[in-house]
């Protein structure tokens, strides 16, 4: 028997941002449902990307610029500070997450759709908000 949705929803996350902290393509693809897309605010290019293939790409680039940046693996730290799932439909489920990636603090919603094998990505919304420390001047 499979994995309570919520645990199954969290391994999803920690697997995505394993394969991202490590810049392994070929783990991050068998992530994703085939249709997946994914928003990112930053990065080249912002916004929505959509395939499976093009989110592998622009990942792809993400890794080539890491590895160019650090030494070798792992490229991002990332720590989940909160996560919550929600059940939505016998397929879907949506996954939130706040995490510190590298001191700065991140959400990462995610929708899975459940395929044969386990959740899949189907849409990733990733922002970055302020470092951690820092707030803004405003109260």
């Amino acid at each position: 028997m499979s994995a309570a949705p919520a645990e199954e929803a969290r391994q999803t996350l920690q697997d995505l941002l394993y394969s991202i902290a490590i810049g392994d393509a070929a783990l991050l693809e068998n992530l994703w449902c085939a249709d997946g897309t994914m928003h990112f605010q930053f990065g080249q290019p912002p916004g929505l990307i959509i395939g499976r293939p093009a989110v592998v790409e622009r990942f792809q680039k993400l890794f080539t610029e890491l590895a160019a940046r650090s030494s070798g693996p792992p490229y991002v730290r990332f720590k989940i500070e909160e996560f919550a799932s929600l059940v939505l439909d016998a397929r879907h489920a949506a996954a939130y997450a706040t995490v510190t990636v590298d001191g700065r603090i991140g959400r990462r919603t995610l929708i899975l759709r459940r395929e044969p094998q386990a959740y899949r990505i189907l849409h990733l919304h990733a922002s970055n908000i302020t470092p951690v420390g820092r707030g803004s001047d405003s109260g």
